[in-house]
């Protein structure tokens, strides 16, 4: 726990997109050899849900083909209108990272896994929604932030492989996405910049085909 507590201690520090990479190498190598540093990841407790919800995502921003060369990047710890900055030639560019999930009843199942040896049993609705049911949720989120006051921003919205492994299957993956980018062009974001974060196999995408800009 002492490793963890020192390489976070550092969470906000400017990196290279190659440095983000070998920093968060490092987190998992930990979390890896303790069993009680997993379940946190899990849960997204204390900074390990910065890791999961800020970090990670701006890594993979990082490698887009939206990101400019040579930039350096962090993640902004508190309350303030943003999560990350990108800065590149004397500017700093804010990025705010968003996603829509049962909060709820995700940490139910997170916890039911780790009281069962790893695997859920599968309570309630079995921790499936509807694509609608998804959507409608999306919207309200899309919604929200439009109404917000920001300005010159970048916004992220991630569909999370936990989001979107709840969904019901047997719909279509690019009428999904068409949809999605729907609900988004109904609302105003003024200056904005206003991108979808796709679900990727591997923890860290460097492909940079993970993220469509959308506005």
């Amino acid at each position: 726990m002492k490793l963890i507590d020192e390489l976070f201690k550092s969470i906000e520090e400017y990196r290279t997109k190659e440095e983000l990479k070998d920093y968060i190498k490092l987190i998992y190598e930990e979390i890896a050899s303790d069993c009680e540093l997993s379940k946190l990841l899990q849960l997204k407790k204390g900074r390990f849900k910065e890791l999961r919800e800020e970090l990670i995502p701006l890594t993979n921003y990082s490698y887009s083909k939206f990101a400019q060369n040579g930039s350096l990047y962090r993640i902004v710890l508190g309350n303030q209108k943003y999560d990350g900055i990108e800065f590149y030639n004397g500017v700093e560019y804010k990025i705010e990272f968003t996603e829509f999930h049962d909060g709820k009843e995700m940490n139910h199942l997170m916890k039911d896994m780790h009281s069962n040896n790893g695997v859920g049993r599968g309570k309630g609705r079995d921790f499936y929604i509807s694509k609608a049911e998804f959507l409608d949720g999306f919207d309200k989120n899309a919604r929200r932030k439009s109404e917000n006051a920001y300005d010159n921003l970048k916004l992220v919205f991630i569909i999370t492989n936990e989001a979107y492994g709840w969904i019901l299957p047997h719909h279509s993956e690019e009428e999904f996405y068409m949809e999605i980018e729907d609900i988004i062009k109904k609302y105003d974001f003024g200056n904005n910049e206003v991108f979808i974060m796709r679900p990727s196999q591997v923890l860290l995408d460097e492909s940079g085909n993970v993220i469509t800009k959308v506005k």
